[in-house]
Order: structure tokens, then C-alpha cells, then sequence
């Protein structure tokens, strides 16, 4: 590249900085996907499928929120978007985005088993 000494040993020690920063970027993202995807659970989640959406991210009316309810619904689901989220039919009065990540999403099935547990535990 270079006649002069110095610029060349300038570039080669960019060039191999660059390299090990690409290399330790790619180690960290391969760490941080491995922890994502601890907590991660398979989703059985189907197009069609009715499900409860938790309410910890929607705006709550009355202003005790630990009287409001932990959940919402039943809803449909009407399409899948990735591996992760799913859109729901929500109702046309509620302002906000219909695509919900599977963690905030809970089966009917579970919710109504989970309530004839407690129910019969009483």
C-alpha cells in the first residue's frame, strides 16, 4: 500500500483491530441469543386459536389498577407474523397495535383449567 514503514504498520494494526472487533461482536451476539432464548418458551399458538392478552401493557380506565383484571379477552388470532408475535382481532375501540408477542398471550384452555383448579380447591 505503502512505501512508508509506519503507515503500513498503522494499517495492519487497524486492519487486525477490525477484525477482532467483528470477532468479539459475533461472540457476544452467539451469548445473547443463547440468554434470550433460555426463557423462551415453544409457542403452540394456530391462526384461529382464541387466547387471553395479559394486561400489564395496556391502559388501564379506573385509577386502582391492582382492582382491574390481570388479563383480557378471549381474542383471535388472525395472523402470524413471526416466530414471536402473533396479530389478534382486538376490539376497534381499543387504541393500540393488535401485534402482541407470545409472552404476553395465555390459552383459553389453560385460563379455564387453571380457574376450575382454584375453584375446586376452595
Amino acid at each position: 500500500m505503502s512505501n512508508v514503514p509506519a503507515a503500513e504498520e498503522f494499517f495492519k494494526r487497524i486492519r487486525d483491530a477490525t477484525a477482532q472487533a467483528k470477532l468479539n461482536i459475533e461472540q457476544a451476539q452467539a451469548v445473547q441469543k443463547q440468554q434470550a432464548n433460555r426463557s423462551r418458551r415453544c409457542h403452540s399458538f394456530k391462526i384461529g386459536d382464541m387466547v387471553y392478552l395479559t394486561a400489564k401493557h395496556i391502559k388501564q380506565q379506573s385509577g386502582v389498577s391492582k382492582l382491574n383484571p390481570l388479563a383480557r379477552g378471549p381474542f383471535k388470532i388472525v395472523r402470524h407474523i413471526n416466530e414471536n408475535a402473533f396479530a389478534l382481532k382486538l376490539p376497534p375501540t381499543w387504541r393500540i397495535n393488535n401485534v402482541k408477542q407470545q409472552h404476553d398471550m395465555a390459552y383459553v384452555v389453560k385460563i379455564i383449567h387453571a380457574v376450575l383448579l382454584i375453584v375446586s380447591l376452595i
